[in-house]
């Protein structure tokens, strides 16, 4: 059943996403249930699978919330007009500085069950909340709503091809890109080596190993 009436559907939306975002801040993901979604937002368990799927998508779209800070940073960061490797490494810069804050967040939205169309989640969101959608440029509007996080990192990526200082090739982009993505996941999710680290320390060994994968070392006529 889809429920036709837009305002109807909009502030239905947005009555569950903020019911999730304030079980969420007060008792934690874990402890996060339909059923305390439905008595915050003053209706049956059932209504609020009118307007999500399962509960998977109604969380990636609430995780969405969650993301506000980093896309004011986002949109702050966008007026710099930067070369594409300096808007690169602060692109990745800012999503880190946010994402180790909040990691079960990032993970939930950027490698949940709804990761390969995240855009969509994101629609959705911002149709329910439009007064904080930002105007932002073509290049970072393409990252920011693209389908999911290799797309993302892709989208920014090949713009370093053309580059001579940057180790960035047609034949090694799709590695590079998959390598950076997965490093990013295990520094998420704190495994192996990285399970002791702080937020400050996760964010600059991960910006120290992207400059080691992509900086050309070998100079221009050497």
């Amino acid at each position: 059943m889809v429920v036709k009436d837009e305002e109807k559907r909009k502030k239905r939306l947005r009555d569950f996403i903020l019911a999730t975002e304030k079980i969420i801040d007060e008792e934690g993901l874990e402890a996060f249930s339909i059923r305390k979604v439905a008595q915050l937002s003053q209706c049956h368990n059932s209504t609020i699978f009118l307007y999500f799927r399962d509960v998977d998508l109604l969380l990636a779209t609430a995780a969405v919330r969650f993301l506000k800070p980093y896309s004011d940073d986002l949109a702050e960061l966008d007026q710099k007009k930067l070369n594409p490797k300096d808007y690169f490494f602060a692109i990745w810069e800012t999503f880190c500085k946010h994402a180790f804050i909040s990691p079960k967040i990032f993970h939930l939205l950027f490698f949940g069950k709804y990761r390969k169309d995240i855009s969509k989640q994101i629609e959705l969101y911002y149709f329910a909340f439009p007064e904080e959608k930002h105007t932002l440029s073509d290049r970072t509007s393409t990252m920011f709503y693209d389908k999911d996080i290799w797309s993302r990192n892709f989208s920014i990526l090949s713009h370093l091809l053309d580059d001579h200082t940057c180790n960035i090739h047609k034949t090694n982009i799709d590695y590079m890109n998959n390598f950076i993505i997965s490093l990013f996941y295990e520094m998420l999710i704190q495994d192996g080596p990285f399970s002791d680290m702080n937020k400050d320390e996760l964010s600059s060994y991960f910006i120290n190993a992207l400059h080691t994968l992509i900086d050309n070392k070998i100079k221009k006529g050497d």
